[in-house]
């Protein structure tokens, strides 16, 4: 009988670490739909704005766009694995802070200077980069709660959000319109900030040593030394040349120059 006491009990503290980490996952989850929910709320925004600020020149906004778009991709090359090596230092919790406020204090100065385009440039390159600076340490908090297929799930729900939230995102901002939307968007990544200093308890059980080699922008390469990963490291390469964020902007001057399609419809073409 005492046997079977203890058996019981274990299973009922088993059963409830696996509802305590669940819980936490949800958390995880709802703060990376808000997190994405902001940052998609400037996408058909932005373009808008620089299109104005070059007088209607769709060729020349289209190339201050992509240089945006550009500066944002090598600028991530850099910083993400430093922040995953600081993560594996000094926890998750702090990383689910920083990004969203660097990008809530670049979408204000957007909002407050709205006609600056430096300040548009400097908001887009480094907040478009904070976007995986997010992502990453998100994901890295649910490997420290689960392993094997719990852990496939449960990042399965969080791309889930990841995609409600550019749908959700480009809906509301075009609603909003304007740099009104770098202003709210700054609202939401404010709320997402709180949300994650109350909800979200760190993960990490064992910190690390700081890696210098970790964090070479290069390290990608070793991926290239197996068969496998260097197929699956091509085919993610090759789908960034169709990533969404950075084509959105090229079609918003197609749908605007050649059909002459109104904000709001291109909020609809943003959701969709």
């Amino acid at each position: 009988g005492f046997a079977l006491r203890r058996s019981d009990m274990a299973g009922n503290e088993e059963a409830l670490e696996t509802q305590r980490k669940e819980n936490v996952a949800r958390k995880l989850v709802i703060a990376e739909f808000l997190f994405i929910t902001a940052v998609a709320m400037v996408i058909p925004t932005r373009a808008p704005i620089v299109l104005g600020l070059k007088k209607g020149d769709a060729t020349a906004a289209g190339k201050i766009l992509g240089m945006m778009s550009s500066s944002a991709a090598f600028i991530e090359l850099f910083i993400n694995p430093v922040f995953g090596q600081l993560s594996d230092i000094y926890g998750r919790k702090p990383f689910f802070l920083i990004p969203p406020a660097i990008d809530a204090f670049l979408h204000t100065l957007v909002a407050a200077f709205p006609s600056i385009l430096p300040i548009n440039f400097v908001d887009r390159m480094i907040s478009g980069s904070m976007i995986v600076a997010f992502k990453a340490p998100v994901s890295a908090a649910l490997s420290d709660l689960f392993t094997g297929p719990q852990l496939a799930v449960w990042l399965a729900r969080q791309n889930a959000a990841f995609g409600l939230g550019l749908g959700v995102g480009p809906f509301v901002g075009s609603a909003i319109g304007g740099a009104k939307s770098f202003f709210w968007s700054s609202v939401v990544f404010v709320a997402t900030m709180i949300y994650a200093q109350i909800a979200l308890p760190e993960t990490l059980k064992e910190s690390k040593q700081f890696n210098l080699q970790a964090c070479s922008p290069l390290r990608f390469l070793k991926l290239f030394r197996a068969k496998t990963t260097s197929i699956l490291t091509l085919v993610v390469g090759m789908q960034s040349f169709g990533d969404y964020l950075n084509l959105y902007d090229i079609n918003y001057l197609f749908l605007k120059k050649v059909f002459d399609v109104d904000q709001t419809g291109i909020g609809r073409y943003a959701t969709a």
